[in-house]
């Protein structure tokens, strides 16, 4: 959230008409407020897909997960393709 206030400001601090930069910044309030990053409704089976989407919109990292099991944090390095380690593996056919 921290992230969308400076872009807020960054916004309002913009050129143009405070009509039009308060029409702009309704629509994005509106469209962020439904951002993972703000809010997240979810049942425990949906956590790995909300982990992944807050992971692929940079909301979290990594280093975010430090409290969940290391099953977890392994299963998303490999969907996500950032298990180095996997990819070092490498392709088991060669």
């Amino acid at each position: 959230m921290e992230r969308l206030i400076k872009e807020y400001i960054s916004l309002l601090n913009e050129e143009k008409l405070a009509s039009e930069k308060f029409w702009e910044l309704e629509k994005r309030i509106n469209k962020d407020k439904r951002s993972p990053g703000v809010i997240v409704p979810y049942r425990k089976s949906d956590v790995m897909m909300i982990l992944l989407k807050l992971i692929n919109d940079s909301v979290i990292t990594f280093d975010d997960l430090d409290e969940f099991s290391d099953n977890i944090k392994g299963s998303l390095k490999f969907i996500t393709g950032a298990d180095q380690a996997y990819q070092e593996q490498g392709d088991v056919t060669k």
